[in-house]
């Protein structure tokens, strides 16, 4: 088999697996979440400031932002 096929056939697991843990983490339900505050204040206009939680499960590892 050449190299070319042995690099497509295993990030074809790759993608497989990583389909796997994106299942589980939307199953989860984050019991054990870390969250984090975040803003961009101070800007010239108002409007422009912004403010934003990251979340990460600690069980799942799962990251995500949500605008506040």
């Amino acid at each position: 088999m050449s190299i070319k096929t042995e690099i497509a056939n295993r990030k074809a697991k790759i993608t497989k697996l990583h389909n796997e843990i994106f299942a589980l983490q939307d199953a989860c339900a984050h019991p054990n979440v870390d969250k984090t505050h975040h803003s961009d204040t101070g800007n010239w206009s108002k409007s422009d400031d912004a403010h934003w939680c990251v979340f990460k499960c600690l069980d799942c590892g799962k990251t995500w932002t949500e605008n506040q």
